[in-house]
């Protein structure tokens, strides 16, 4: 089960991204409409990560603060944030898991939340562990 879960998760994850990817491919469309020069180095500068990663970051900490819990990926492969006692997540909580992020995925690249799911006893990554929080199924 535990497996499970975490194969869940990194779906979830990975819709996210693919989807936030392809938002941020639109944006640069449209950023750079008028630039020839634009597309002979496509999201391998310095800039580009500079405008792609504060805008994941921001994007990931309002799904979730929004929507209690939720972010696509994770609507779609039916899994949601949640209190430990079951209680919906608020500001504090989507907080908490946000700086979370920043050992789990950014500084480990994911191979952090991956392994802190897996020895952790309730399947918590850094963030979910300072947030007190859980991923579960969610409510039908």
């Amino acid at each position: 089960m535990p497996y499970l879960l975490l194969l869940k998760r990194v779906i979830a994850q990975s819709i996210d991204l693919l989807l936030f990817y392809y938002g941020f491919h639109r944006y640069y469309d449209w950023v750079n409409a008028n630039n020839p020069m634009a597309y002979d180095r496509l999201f391998d500068g310095v800039g580009e990560l500079f405008e792609f990663t504060p805008i994941w970051v921001v994007y990931s900490f309002v799904f979730e603060w929004f929507t209690s819990g939720y972010s696509v990926g994770k609507w779609l492969m039916g899994l949601q944030v949640v209190k430990i006692n079951g209680n919906s997540i608020g500001f504090r909580e989507v907080f908490l898991r946000w700086c979370g992020n920043w050992f789990d995925f950014y500084l480990s690249g994911g191979l952090g939340a991956i392994i802190a799911v897996l020895v952790s006893p309730q399947q918590q990554r850094m963030g979910d562990y300072w947030a007190e929080t859980v991923i579960r199924k969610k409510k039908t």
